[in-house]
């Protein structure tokens, strides 16, 4: 018997909240220390203030994004 979740098509992915440790993908190109980080790039939310996102790089670049900018 397979459980199906219903109602999930609804969800805003960009009103999703995102506590600390939460994985995110960027949804725009930001230019961090000189270069261009391409949208698409993985990250890792390390603080939220109000709808602003500041998350740190797989490289350990951080960077803050607007909580529209990733998912």
């Amino acid at each position: 018997m397979a459980l199906r979740l219903g109602g999930l098509a609804d969800l805003d992915p960009t009103a999703v909240p995102l506590p600390a440790g939460t994985e995110v993908t960027t949804r725009v190109d930001r230019q961090i220390e000189g270069e261009t980080r391409q949208k698409g790039a993985s990250a890792r939310v390390v603080g939220i203030d109000g709808d602003r996102v500041d998350v740190v790089f797989l490289d350990g670049k951080r960077a803050t994004y607007l909580r529209v900018e990733v998912v």
